[in-house]
């Protein structure tokens, strides 16, 4: 500006006589305000697209900040798509596309142009949020820009609008997290309502400040208050505590776990004065509700009524003990009532004139027999729901050896463990080994029946095993075969496969110096 000052100075003073050189400084200044000019549009230019890129910025953000739901999310992607290409150099011509998972949000007929942008994070395992931006050449309805060359040569982006979505892809993908975050806070808090609600003892939440968050509906009934009514107000106006005896007011269990930060549990003989007066004697405890670095962010306090959970107690052990006599009445009857049929069965079997008519009689009035003295069992057993089996098995197997060898010189050793078993578990037991027994007697000692049979039992990680052995002359080869094939033709041996299969027991049969039979099954 100052040669053009000094030129103007010259020619009015008449000093410059050399047009030629006037002219050339004159096209040169023209070029250096042409060149400047052109500078200061491009600057206007650019401004213009930051000032674009800005207001993007700000209308997805204000967008993002405005969504909460699924519902909401589902929408606000939409919208930012249409919202993302305001911010680029051809906005008529531009389209975007929001790709999540299997989900996309797309401007209406939308493609990527060869050149396009593309900005992409994983959000959440195998999850990828990625962000497509492309110049649409053949949009309908789009005004000329001027484009038309973009056809044949790809489209060329500012650096500044790759930064652009990718700044909007970070948007997104926090947006994103937020919602999943929402989405488990609501979850949980759905979760925690509802346990809250379903539990039948007292529940009261506070802030930090011992301020009532929420009472379910048992915490109502005790405090008079309703969950409306007590939100709001400090604990100690809605949980009034005080001392059975001295009738003072106690330190409220809230303030204690807000002071030491732990558990602690109510003093005996405290009374909870309701709102309409009564005295209601309560046991309860407070715990901390932490946050995960730890910091206390309020109070859970539980309590009851232990006057009713005493009414409640007291009735539940005496329906407990009329149970328990009636179903030891019911085992003795039972008992008597197997008695009477094994006594009818006695008599047959004194009356049959066949002697193998007389041996069925007592055969089955054996395995009735069993049965009975298992009701008798647990008649007479301080628990009414298991018999200490070991003792059953010498009584069973003294009762057998007296029926069917009382003049035989066979001795029954038993090895036999702490063994207790239900009812369900003890007859088929039983059964078996008054089979066993009887056989063994009937055919493993011939001639003059001199023998010795030994019984064992024992329990080991919940597995019960129960064994039978004799030093007789053991099973024939085609006993054996028919047992290995499932083809058993005897009576007693079918109902011994009958009942391990019931107490769900594996079943091995061998000749091992005598016959072997060795039962394994699981106690429960």
């Amino acid at each position: 500006m100052d040669d053009i000052k000094i030129i103007i100075a010259q020619l009015e003073s008449g000093e410059i006589g050399d047009m030629t050189q006037l002219a050339s400084d004159l096209r040169s200044w023209h070029d250096q305000l042409l060149k400047q000019k052109h500078e200061d549009q491009a600057k206007k230019a650019r401004l213009r697209e930051r000032v674009k890129e800005r207001d993007c910025l700000y209308e997805v953000i204000t967008r993002l900040q405005a969504s909460k739901t699924e519902a909401d999310m589902e929408t606000t992607f939409q919208e930012v798509v249409h919202l993302i290409p305001q911010g680029f150099q051809y906005p008529e011509r531009t389209g975007a596309c929001i790709r999540l998972g299997r989900r996309t949000w797309c401007s209406p007929g939308f493609r990527m142009s060869d050149g396009g942008l593309v900005a992409s994070k994983e959000v959440e395992d195998g999850i990828i949020l990625e962000l497509r931006v492309g110049l649409q050449i053949d949009k309908p309805g789009a005004p000329d820009s001027g484009l038309a060359d973009t056809a044949v040569k790809p489209p060329r982006y500012l650096p500044e609008e790759q930064l652009l979505i990718e700044k909007i892809l970070r948007l997104l993908a926090r947006q994103y997290a937020d919602h999943v975050t929402f989405q488990k806070l609501a979850e949980s808090e759905q979760l925690f309502r509802t346990t809250l609600y379903s539990i039948g003892d007292g529940i009261i939440t506070t802030d930090k400040n011992g301020v009532v968050r929420q009472l379910n509906g048992v915490a109502e009934q005790l405090t008079g208050w309703s969950e409306d009514e007590a939100t709001g107000k400090p604990i100690r106006d809605v949980f009034t505590i005080i001392n059975e005896t001295t009738k003072e007011e106690v330190d409220n269990p809230v303030d204690k776990v807000l002071k030491h930060g732990k558990t602690v549990d109510l003093a005996n003989h405290t009374l909870l004065i309701s709102r309409d007066g009564r005295e209601i004697p309560i046991a309860d405890s407070g715990a901390p509700i932490r946050i995960d670095d730890g910091d206390i962010i309020g109070v859970v306090l539980v309590f009851r009524d232990i006057e009713n959970w005493r009414n409640a107690e007291k009735s539940l052990q005496q329906n407990l003990k009329e149970k328990e006599v009636m179903l030891a009445e019911i085992h003795h009857r039972v008992k008597n009532n197997i008695a009477v049929i094994s006594g009818l069965l006695e008599l047959e079997a004194e009356q049959a004139e066949r002697p193998e008519l007389q041996a069925l009689f007592m055969k089955a009035e054996s395995r009735i027999r069993s049965m009975a003295l298992v009701h008798e069992k647990l008649y007479q057993a301080s628990s009414l729901s298991e018999i200490d089996f070991g003792s059953y098995i010498m009584e069973l197997a003294g009762h057998v050896l007296e029926t069917f060898a009382p003049d035989r010189s066979v001795t029954i050793d038993f090895d036999v463990g702490p063994v207790h078993l239900d009812i369900t578990h003890a007859i088929p037991c039983g059964m078996i080994l008054n089979e066993l027994i009887y056989n063994g007697l009937k055919y493993a000692f011939p001639g003059s029946g001199n023998g010795k049979i030994t019984i064992s039992l024992s329990e080991r990680k919940g597995r019960i095993r129960m064994a039978y052995r004799d030093n007789g002359v053991g099973y024939n080869d085609a006993f054996l075969e028919d047992f290995a094939d499932g083809k058993l033709q005897n009576l007693g041996f079918q109902l011994i496969t009958g009942l391990v299969k019931q107490i769900r027991g594996i079943l091995n049969i061998a000749n091992e110096d005598g016959a072997s039979v060795i039962i394994h099954f699981p106690k429960n």
